[in-house]
């Protein structure tokens, strides 16, 4: 099934992203947005209070806190060592082997140390048929797997050919969940939780802050939204602005192409049905909408008298300038573009302004709907950070 691009694409916080950048926004025939004369670009600003939007404010019920608990203990599963029992898919088997084509041992195709390896049965970490071979396999069990190699694997020396795996089953490990118990707890060294009623508090407060910051997420998007179907732009947004947001843009398709081990070119045309001009030009789109949200939010800031002191400005880089990976708060200031950030923090304000100003209506939720927006808890339960959440 195809995604659609567009989801990508819509940047409605408009500066959001710009949370964990380190480098510059606009290139060098550019200016920051608050050099540029945004009358110019923002023809007709509409009424940006008073905006009506809908909301879903998802109730967090003990019957989710004990599922999002459940799934934390399967993930922590560890393999146990067990005896009397042949490899079943879902073991971690120890292994020793060797690989021969044409009876000799080729580089990168055995492991004959002390420790072995450790492998998943059904993991897919080794070529086709390998892990499958193994099933049925006793401890102390040597055998032979003949098999070959894909033609498209990495290793252009082997691929394609025909090869004799020697394995040895030296351990069988069951993937076991821990016991939800207080030993457990204190295993997770969160800080002042140390017993299991203490841990489902946790977990509750954790569920529920991801469930509140997805909910004002959400009212943010529809705010800006309905805001920008009341303005009028000039045909052409800034080119520096529009050049950043391209950029941008582009780089986490290229970040989330290198993560499945593509290209660009074939990770949109997979996952997207797209070919590179296509693609182009939604980048494009994408950018000049991302620009004149900017511009809209720099617009109302001045209206309303909303500025980002150097204080508020310090403070914020104090709290999150290890979250955007630099050593130092010195570090930050000498590779980052400081005043991105400031714009950043100033779009947030605007954000919060037009929610706190909208007339909303509250919408009843289901345990699907909660489900849904707690999803991102259960992988990613300490992402609490007001700016993360606003860069979603």
């Amino acid at each position: 099934m195809k995604k659609r691009l567009a989801s990508l694409l819509i940047v409605t916080m408009a500066l959001g992203m710009l949370a964990g950048c380190g480098s510059k926004k606009y290139d060098n025939t550019s200016q920051n947005l608050s050099d540029i004369d945004i009358d110019q670009y923002v023809l007709t600003l509409g009424e940006y209070k008073n905006l009506e939007i809908s909301g879903t404010k998802q109730e967090i019920s003990d019957e989710y806190v004990d599922s999002y608990i459940e799934y934390m203990l399967e993930n922590s599963k560890q393999p146990i060592e067990v005896t009397g029992r042949p490899v079943q898919t879902g073991d971690v088997v120890n292994i020793n082997f060797t690989g021969k084509i044409d009876g000799v041992a080729f580089d990168g195709g055995t492991d004959d140390s002390e420790a072995g390896t450790d492998l998943t049965i059904g993991s897919g970490q080794f070529i086709e048929g390998f892990e499958e071979g193994l099933i049925g396999a006793n401890i102390g069990d040597t055998l032979d797997l003949n098999l070959t190699f894909p033609e498209n694997f990495g290793n252009t020396d082997v691929a394609g050919k025909d090869v004799v795996f020697t394995v040895t089953v030296n351990k069988i490990g069951e993937l076991t969940a821990p016991e939800l118990n207080d030993d457990y707890v204190q295993s997770l060294a969160i800080e002042g939780c140390t017993t299991v009623e203490q841990f489902k508090q946790v977990a509750r407060e954790s569920l529920e802050s991801n469930a509140e910051n997805t909910y004002q997420s959400d009212l943010q998007t529809k705010v800006m939204n309905a805001l920008m179907e009341k303005c009028e732009f000039a045909e052409n947004p800034p080119e520096g602005v529009v050049a950043y947001y391209k950029d941008m843009i582009n780089e986490n398709f290229v970040n989330e192409a290198s993560s499945q081990n593509m290209s660009v070119t074939d990770f949109i045309s997979q996952y997207y049905g797209m070919t590179e001009d296509q693609y182009n030009e939604q980048i494009e789109s994408g950018a000049k909408t991302s620009a004149n949200q900017a511009m809209v939010c720099m617009k109302i800031a001045q209206l309303e008298g909303l500025t980002v002191s150097d204080e508020e400005l310090d403070e914020a880089i104090n709290t999150n300038y290890a979250n955007f990976g630099y050593a130092s708060v010195d570090d930050y200031k000498a590779n980052a573009n400081v005043e991105d950030y400031r714009d950043y923090l100033l779009t947030s304000k605007v954000l919060k302004y037009l929610v706190e100003n909208a007339v909303i209506t509250e919408e009843a939720s289901t345990d699907a709907e909660v489900t849904a927006a707690t999803d991102t808890a259960v992988t990613e339960e300490t992402t609490t950070a007001e700016e993360t959440t606003t860069a979603e």
